[in-house]
């Protein structure tokens, strides 16, 4: 994985999942509200990920999971 850049780690927030599985006071719908709700911050995130956008991710990771079956056991949907 590639280095983050400075304004993506800027933006990053990191939940200990301990924390929300058990959200009685709805801290994770509040966090979520200020991220979301915010069109500047929306646009700052936006920016901040940009340079790191994959967009042929999901397609890689289909085709390296593609490669690790024997073609015996591959879907008919995979033989592309």
């Amino acid at each position: 994985m590639g280095k983050l850049h400075q304004p993506a780690v800027d933006q990053l927030r990191l939940l200990d999942q301990r924390e929300v599985e058990d959200d009685p006071d709805g801290r994770l719908a509040g966090l979520l509200q200020r991220l979301l709700g915010n069109r500047a911050n929306r646009e700052r995130m936006r920016r901040a990920m940009r340079p790191l956008a994959q967009p042929d991710a999901a397609w890689d990771v289909a085709t390296i999971i593609r490669g690790l079956l024997p073609t015996s056991r591959r879907p008919a949907a995979l033989n592309l």
